[in-house]
């Protein structure tokens, strides 16, 4: 069974949109343009035009498939060397290295099959975030990274709000291994808890 965030009308992200940007040629042929910030002693910010000019082609068909797909909160990527790039652009800590974080240890898990992270809480952007990741390889056939896109689950809330189940009914999803709620119709006060 493929891995899904729906609405009522359209799928939000699906293990075919991650799969997609992953084996995309301009993404799988950019690994080593990505740039790194594990080096710097300063906060950062991602800057189209600060990026290589293979960077800057990830982050077009990054552009493109946000605007096809409103709903999604970042599309990022992390290198195994280290580099990071996200739409949309932003700020970064110093020392940003994105190996050690929980979404790229558990794209690295997959193995080239995408999967749902549990939800997290995300400080910088106040909310509750749900990832699909993958790892991407090389032109070489090496695993040279983990690709990953997000949603905040305060969409999920509102897009359940919208859904209509017989007379007074409504939907909750819940995360399987965890038992958390990621969004509840009827009382979104029950997002991330048990």
């Amino acid at each position: 069974m493929q891995p899904l965030l729906m609405s009522a009308e359209l799928p939000l992200i699906t293990s075919r949109d991650v799969t997609y940007i992953a084996e995309h040629k301009t993404t799988r042929s950019s690994l080593s343009d990505i740039t790194t910030y594990f080096d710097s002693n300063s906060e950062n910010e991602i800057k189209l035009d600060s990026m290589s000019t293979q960077a800057q082609g990830v982050y077009e068909i990054y552009s493109d498939f946000a605007r096809t797909h409103p709903e999604l909160a970042y599309l990022y990527i992390g290198t195994s060397e280290g580099g990071y790039l996200q739409w949309p652009t932003g700020k970064l800590g110093a020392h940003y290295d994105p190996r050690p974080r929980p979404w790229y240890k558990a794209g690295q898990a997959t193995k080239e099959t995408p999967k749902l992270t549990e939800a997290y809480y995300w400080e910088p952007d106040d909310a509750v975030i749900i990832s699909m990741v993958r790892t991407v390889t090389s032109d070489s056939g090496n695993i040279s990274g983990v690709q990953g896109m997000d949603i905040e689950l305060n969409q999920l809330t509102e897009m359940l709000m919208d859904v209509e189940v017989g007379i007074g009914g409504y939907m909750i999803l819940s995360e399987t291994n965890s038992g958390n709620v990621l969004a509840d119709a009827s009382n979104p006060n029950n997002n991330f808890k048990h």
